[in-house]
């Protein structure tokens, strides 16, 4: 029922209701399945038509319009929620969220104008006039979805402006927070003073970080999350690819859909590890406190501090 009343909630076309993280994590993962909700439609096109099971049936009319249509509403679905938080939080970083996700559409939408109005036979598809175009539409898309998954989803430091000046300043020798102390330190019989044994309290736990990461993990190995960072840099170029149907056409690139689907599950059930782990640490969570209970509450309805602010 929890998933059914989430469910609806997203689907709702409403700015006023309330934004739970589970709703928004449910969301986002309804975006991973915008290519599996064309072929849906696909699907029944091809079953129902009597068509070739392994041949696209020619879709004319309005009918060519549905698919991208079917493939945008996971992401209708999150660009309303975050116009919904800049209502309630009139928090602009809201809408840069919701850019992010209008991103999607003109990807969408080119490669469905593309299929629609086909160019001859014999040519490549590099020479229809609207490739040049979706070709921008993807790297952006790709680009400012990779950059939010880092920077804003995931709390890492990598592409933020200041972590380059965090890289120089840890790279600088740390002074003691006792070297105020040392005039008075304990001196040998020579007479030459030596400084004394700086205690753990001496030193900030906090102040440790890796570079392009941030001080609180919840994974001991820093690796976790480089490796994430490739893995999800890697493959939202190439999920940006599969929500363009035309391409669909092309023999060569419809061997590897499957794989590309699957490796999009993958992406997501990273990201979502990382942002729950975000979500805890802006809460004020901890690893050592880090329990069952903790990510429960995540998931809970009903109370206005289960609310999520989208926009950080």
């Amino acid at each position: 029922m929890t998933f059914l009343r989430a469910s609806l909630r997203c689907l709702v076309p409403s700015l006023t209701q309330p934004i739970y993280f589970c709703d928004i994590i449910l969301a986002d993962i309804f975006t991973s399945f915008a290519k599996v909700i064309g072929d849906f439609w696909l699907a029944a096109i091809i079953l129902f038509s009597r068509s070739h099971l392994w041949q696209l049936p020619a879709e004319e009319g309005l009918v060519q319009w549905v698919t991208p249509c079917l493939m945008s509403l996971p992401y209708t679905i999150r660009l309303r929620q975050c116009l919904a938080e800049y209502v309630t939080t009139k928090s602009r970083r809201s809408l840069w969220n919701a850019l992010k996700y209008s991103t999607a559409f003109p990807v969408i939408f080119l490669s469905a104008a593309q299929r629609s109005s086909p160019v001859e036979a014999s040519a490549s598809p590099k020479e229809h006039p609207l490739f040049k175009i979706w070709v921008l539409s993807v790297l952006i898309n790709s680009v400012y979805s990779f950059w939010w998954d880092v920077t804003n989803d995931w709390g890492l430091s990598l592409l933020k402006p200041s972590s380059t000046n965090l890289k120089r300043k840890r790279s600088m020798p740390n002074i003691p927070a006792n070297s105020h102390r040392l005039l008075a330190a304990p001196s040998t019989s020579e007479g030459i003073k030596l400084p004394p044994s700086p205690s753990p309290t001496d030193f900030d736990p906090s102040e440790r970080q890796f570079a392009g990461l941030r001080p609180k993990l919840f994974f001991n190995d820093p690796m976790i999350y480089y490796m994430a960072i490739f893995i999800n840099f890697i493959l939202r170029f190439t999920w940006s690819l599969k929500l363009s149907s035309h391409l669909h056409h092309i023999a060569d690139l419809e061997a590897g859909v499957f794989i590309i689907e699957a490796l999009e599950v993958l992406r997501r059930w990273i990201w979502v590890f990382i942002r729950v782990e975000w979500e805890i640490i802006k809460l004020g969570g901890s690893r050592e406190a880090a329990n069952p209970e903790e990510f429960e509450f995540l998931m809970r309805e009903g109370t206005e501090t289960e609310h999520s602010d989208i926009s950080t």
